[in-house]
């Protein structure tokens, strides 16, 4: 299994931002990771977070295996103490739940999630690009974010960027461009980019 650049500048953008996102107050935030792969980025959701809870998640069966077996795996090592069911592991104080999730098919919970993660799938080679942006409307909170990393690779049919914005326009969503400069100073490339996606508020 691989982590790929991208999810490694969104980790470390991730977790400067951290405090602002995860408030020492507010313990009972939701988080959902889309297209979850290894799982590293709902590990580092859970350590971050100390509270709350994350959803893991995957279109693929055998991924999903995969990610539960490394969150279990880190668990087991990082916290020995708590209990770990087939329900959620438990991590720093974070419930982690893992399960297959088809972008779109209805099987989360509508706009339950303060924030979602989405890291280095945006690759039309591999994934359409429509039933990413719809699930990121359906299950992000009103007021909440997500956040997704981006490598540009070169796709002869259209540029990804440009049509995961006309897909976000017509599902109700803004997307802003983190500027490079609030990066982190060693994990950021020039070719990779981080987005905040939120719901467009009412006209």
């Amino acid at each position: 299994a691989t982590v790929w650049p991208a999810s490694l500048v969104m980790l470390k953008y991730f977790e400067k931002i951290a405090s602002t996102l995860f408030p020492s107050t507010n313990k009972n935030l939701k988080v959902l990771d889309l297209g979850s792969g290894t799982g590293i980025t709902s590990v580092a959701a859970a350590v971050l977070m100390t509270g709350g809870e994350v959803t893991c998640t995957d279109g693929c069966e055998l991924v999903v295996k995969l990610a539960a077996k490394s969150i279990q795996n880190v668990c087991s090592r990082l916290s020995p103490g708590d209990a770990q069911d087939n329900e959620a592991f438990q991590l720093a104080g974070t419930a982690i739940k893992v399960s297959k999730y088809v972008w779109g098919d209805g099987s989360m919970p509508p706009n339950v999630f303060d924030l979602v993660l989405v890291a280095d799938c945006v690759l039309p080679k591999l994934y359409p690009i429509e039933p990413l942006v719809k699930a990121i409307r359906d299950t992000l909170k009103h007021n909440g974010e997500a956040l997704l990393s981006y490598e540009h690779r070169f796709y002869s049919d259209y540029d990804p960027r440009t049509k995961f914005r006309d897909f976000a326009e017509e599902y109700g969503l803004a997307v802003r461009v983190v500027p490079a400069s609030e990066h982190d100073l060693i994990y950021s490339a020039s070719d990779i980019e981080i987005w905040q996606v939120t719901h467009k508020s009412p006209s």
